[in-house]
């Protein structure tokens, strides 16, 4: 097994990366494997999500110590109680913070009982989660004009 701690700060390796991540979603979807794909969507968005408060603390010239020493909730915390990122960017805030905080626990759940829970996700949470992650990566998007200015 290779495993590498390190975050690649190549943009290309990212994309690259995002994209096989995506790659298998579909794959794992097709197959009816929707634990799988459940469980690589959500480190997906717990990963685009640390990306936009990074994003956001770059812009405001603020430190970004805490992208990475948090969990998903402290995360979810911080994003909705000190930045209001999804409200500045006209999407529905406590809606998707309640969204995405029912699916990690959710993802803590079924991680933690994979035996008894292994059919327990199903197409609808896929659907329901990809949803969540679409409004992020949208907000990503903004934020890196913005940044990029």
């Amino acid at each position: 097994m290779k495993y590498n701690k390190e975050r690649s700060l190549n943009k290309k390796d990212i994309s690259k990366g995002i994209r096989r991540v995506k790659s298998l979603i579909k794959k794992h979807i097709e197959n009816e494997d929707y634990y799988s794909a459940f469980i690589l969507q959500s480190t997906l968005l717990e990963d685009r999500l640390r990306v936009m408060y990074y994003l956001h603390c770059s812009i405001e010239k603020k430190p970004v110590d805490k992208v990475n020493n948090t969990t998903l909730g402290g995360l979810l915390y911080i994003i909705e109680n000190e930045t209001l990122l999804l409200h500045i960017h006209g999407r529905n805030e406590k809606y998707h913070i309640k969204g995405i905080s029912f699916f990690n626990g959710l993802r803590n759940a079924v991680v933690h009982q994979v035996i008894s829970n292994i059919h327990s996700i199903e197409l609808k949470d896929i659907i329901s989660l990809d949803f969540h992650l679409t409004k992020i990566e949208s907000i990503i998007r903004e934020l890196k004009k913005e940044y990029n200015q």
